[in-house]
């Protein structure tokens, strides 16, 4: 929400977190049979990653073709235990 009066802006509000949700992830021409470490912000995210066909966590690793695909979880940010 931006507020202005006149040529002054009164209040402005801003999210400083991205709410939780889930996002997909798909990589292609990689090094085949190769374990691949997640990592955004130079923080690992892999304990966030849902690799395709496995669990949360699991390891990212290319298939024969250099492929790699999963989902990355963005954690509720309102739990203090959660990063940000």
């Amino acid at each position: 929400m931006r507020e202005e009066l006149g040529d002054r802006v009164v209040s402005m509000n801003i999210l400083p977190f991205i709410r939780n949700r889930n996002i997909s992830f798909s990589a292609t021409r990689l090094k085949p049979n190769t374990r691949v470490y997640p990592f955004f912000d130079n923080v690992s995210i892999a304990s966030y990653i849902t690799p395709t066909g496995g669990s949360l966590g699991g390891n990212l690793v290319t298939d024969s073709n250099g492929a790699v695909s999963g989902t990355f979880t963005l954690p509720d940010p309102t739990v203090d235990a959660n990063p940000r």
